[in-house]
């Protein structure tokens, strides 16, 4: 089999098809990102609105998560604001799921 993609990888997983190897993704605190970091002589560990997936890449991660909430200093551009295009197909689109 050839080598997949990241997000093929993880698409065949989720639908139970054969994948070249299991889907990773590591997540850290804060202060173990930054010990893990420096092993790999990485010095930008940002999270938030800072993230710098770095570390994730080289560990080969499949997926990137960025958490952005409360501990972020998210502040919502315009066009996520309630009201907005883009809020209200999020809106469409999370409520079809059901």
């Amino acid at each position: 089999m050839k080598e997949l993609k990241p997000r093929e990888r993880f698409e065949r997983a989720i639908r139970r098809e054969p994948v070249d190897r299991v889907p990773t993704l590591y997540r850290f605190k804060k202060e173990s990102k930054e010990k893990v970091a420096r092993i790999f002589g990485i010095n930008n560990t940002g999270t938030g609105l800072k993230h710098d997936p770095t570390l994730e890449l080289r560990l080969g991660n499949d997926a990137v998560l960025y958490q952005i909430g409360i501990n972020a200093e998210f502040t919502p551009s315009r066009s996520a604001r309630p009201g907005t295009a883009t809020s209200e197909s999020a809106t469409a689109r999370a409520g079809s799921r059901g």
